[in-house]
């Protein structure tokens, strides 16, 4: 599933590149995505539809070979192939959707390693130290994106105040460059995770239409 989280990560740093803004280039990647997996999700319903249809069937099929289940097996197959249904579709959609969800969860949970390929920068290995060091260990490229954005508008105020140092300070400043995303989208910071930020009302916005799009999306499907 990595190597299928670094082939999204380079679509969504793509779309990034563009947009300079983590929240659209979201909400592009997943609408491609959705694109990508139109076919599997057509195949997907059409297996629950014929088997919705033969399902009368198959219930009387085994009510009579209850007590002989080899016989209500082979008879179930003999049903599938007359209808030309795969019993096994369903579970090879459904296999590919979760692989592709956790893919897309690695990749949101960790943009540094699977977007920006940063890894092996000495930067990134400097504030992944201190994330290690502190209790923030969930999420901890979404910590060091925190910490990069706090550290890279102190430079940028210092700079503007004259400090001394501006050579040192400028180096630095384009070193932290590397390794910010802009994730303020609509008034929300998307760098924000739900379970350490009790307190704002605004982390709670992103589940709750989450929630409401999952339950329109099922009643349509339905």
């Amino acid at each position: 599933m990595g190597v299928l989280s670094n082939l999204f990560g380079y679509v969504l740093n793509a779309l990034y590149d563009i947009f300079n803004n983590y929240g659209i280039a979201i909400i592009l990647f997943s609408i491609i995505l959705r694109v990508i997996l139109i076919p599997i999700t057509i195949s997907q319903q059409s297996s629950m539809k014929k088997t919705s249809k033969i399902q009368k069937q198959t219930q009387e099929l085994q009510k009579k070979y209850k007590n002989n289940q080899e016989k209500m097996n082979q008879e179930l197959m003999e049903l599938y192939k007359k209808e030309k249904i795969n019993p096994f579709s369903g579970c090879f959609s459904a296999i590919i959707q979760i692989v592709i969800i956790l893919s897309v969860f690695w990749l949101v949970s960790q943009p540094l390693t699977y977007m920006k390929h940063v890894q092996d920068m000495d930067i990134y290995k400097e504030y992944l130290d201190k994330v290690e060091e502190g209790n923030n260990k969930s999420y901890k490229e979404i910590a060091i994106l925190n910490m990069v954005e706090s550290d890279y508008q102190d430079i940028v105020k210092q700079l503007e105040n004259g400090e001394e140092n501006k050579e040192k300070l400028e180096n630095r400043k384009n070193e932290l460059n590397k390794l910010r995303l802009n994730m303020n989208f609509l008034g929300l910071d998307l760098s924000k995770v739900p379970t350490q930020s009790l307190n704002d009302y605004k982390v709670y916005i992103i589940p709750i239409l989450y929630v409401i799009s999952s339950f329109v999306s099922i009643k349509m499907t339905t």
